[in-house]
């Protein structure tokens, strides 16, 4: 991108499509993605910039750059594929978080639905031999718990 090259944001195109102002937008194929160019006012060709590192937004699929025009109530746009050359889409999984959501699921089939156990918590509560741990008692216990289980995860 050119340094003189005007840059345009999200907050800034949804303004102007409120208003009425956008003239023309126009998807330009790159290599991997579509590019959007819009025209209002004077200004014409002005490339849409991620936010915060102020590259130019690439759309990597068709359908997430109309779905996103769609959004901002543009139902009309030219596209040009003279410099379209379609990639593979990077990678997106993370083993990491992939098995984080597998801990997460084995947890929660194990345990008792919350409804149930709030019931029997609130019967054991109200209950007679109920028996109150204080506050620092309970520290003690969550503490030792934690440590538990924080040995567990590093074994496993």
């Amino acid at each position: 991108m050119d340094e003189d090259e005007q840059k345009l944001n999200h907050a800034t195109l949804t303004q102007l499509a409120r208003a009425g102002a956008v003239t023309e937008v126009r998807a330009v194929g790159q290599s991997g993605g579509w590019l959007l160019a819009v025209s209002f006012g004077a200004q014409s060709g002005v490339r849409l910039c991620a936010q915060r590192s102020g590259e130019p937004r690439l759309f990597a699929r068709f359908e997430s750059l109309v779905s996103y025009l769609r959004g901002l109530k543009i139902d009309r746009f030219q596209v040009e594929t003279a410099d379209f050359e379609a990639k593979a889409a990077p990678s997106r999984r993370r083993p990491d978080r992939a098995e984080a959501l597998r801990r997460v699921h084995r947890v929660a089939a194990s345990e008792t639905p919350l409804p149930q156990a709030l019931q029997a918590a609130l019967l054991e509560a109200d209950a007679p031999a109920a028996q109150w741990l204080s506050h620092k008692d309970l520290k003690r216990e969550w503490a030792a718990a934690r440590e538990t289980f924080l040995a567990e995860e590093a074994a496993s």
